[in-house]
């Protein structure tokens, strides 16, 4: 029996794909059920998953329903007893998967692991290494406090037990699904532990997904107030989620604002602070702050 059932879920990152499935394949210690879900890349992904294609317990190549259907489809191939994916643009390090089956033994209370995760670029160069301190399942119900203290998806694991109470993964959210999911174990009581090495690396570049923030906090907000029944007559929590969501509708009209610039050009965006300060005058002077600080000067350079 194998240890674990790990999911890629992947589309057109075949830049990255090599990367993501050898840190798997390479694993020591352990034995691993390694599904590819590719959603119908058409890039070089393909002949990526062609040259690994014997040493994969599962993959498919074709036509999916977003990243979460092949996640859950992927899970449901195999029945090891410990679960986690890793996207396409993402990788484990070394030793990691050894780490979490041991502390899963060592720790037979422990449903839900979460470890360090090192972030980096297009090119692998390590910009930070992020520490999840942990949050209360109150404050991770908060999209403001969430998003600052996220849960670093790749280096989450999970007894399949739980994935059977508390999964599948949503389809409803394009990109947010992570936090519904882990959201949900906390407000479920799931037991957590935490493991202080790093686990895994999360790429940052222009071509991934989450690239367009907005739709992050617009998903959580919706998320957040779909889980409100667990505060009910608690009207301090509520009180403070409501100042939070008007701190997530600033950073989306903030989001888009910025997109906006970078779609239609400088003069368009100044339009686009004025519009908003006819609205809103506090979100234009922090929009005016953006442009003086990280635009203005891109035109000095």
């Amino acid at each position: 029996i194998s240890d674990f059932t790990i999911v890629t879920p992947s589309f057109n990152q075949g830049k990255y794909l090599e990367k993501c499935i050898t840190s798997v394949l390479n694993q020591k210690g352990t034995v691993t059920d390694y599904i590819v879900m590719d959603g119908g890349s058409t890039d070089n992904s393909k002949d990526v998953i062609d040259k690994y294609e014997k040493h994969l317990y599962h993959y498919e190549i074709k036509k999916d329903n977003g990243q979460a259907d092949a996640i859950n489809r992927g899970a449901s191939k195999s029945s090891s007893p410990i679960i986690g994916y890793i996207n396409s643009d993402d990788y484990y390090v070394d030793g990691a998967l050894e780490k979490v089956k041991n502390y899963f033994e060592n720790h037979p209370d422990i449903d839900f692991i979460v470890g360090l995760c090192q972030i980096v670029d297009h090119k692998d160069h390590l910009l930070k290494t992020y520490k999840f301190d942990g949050i209360s399942k109150y404050e991770y119900l908060s999209p403001k406090k969430s998003i600052h203290n996220f849960i670093p998806q790749p280096s989450t694991f999970w007894r399949r037990t739980v994935w059977i109470k508390y999964g599948p993964l949503s389809l409803k959210y394009r990109n947010a699904f992570d936090y519904d999911y882990f959201l949900n174990l906390l407000l479920n009581n799931v037991k957590v532990g935490y493991i202080n090495e790093v686990l895994a690396a999360y790429r940052v570049h222009p071509s991934q997904k989450s690239a367009d923030t907005s739709v992050i906090f617009q998903e959580t907000v919706q998320i957040s107030k779909s889980n409100m029944k667990f505060i009910e007559g608690n009207e301090k929590i509520k009180k403070k989620l409501l100042i939070d969501y008007k701190w997530c509708e600033y950073r989306i009209q903030l989001n888009q604002a910025i997109n906006k610039f970078h779609e239609v050009g400088y003069f368009k965006y100044l339009i686009e602070i004025l519009f908003i300060g006819i609205k809103n005058p506090y979100f234009a002077f922090r929009h005016k702050l953006y442009y003086y600080l990280f635009i203005r000067p891109l035109f000095k350079s």
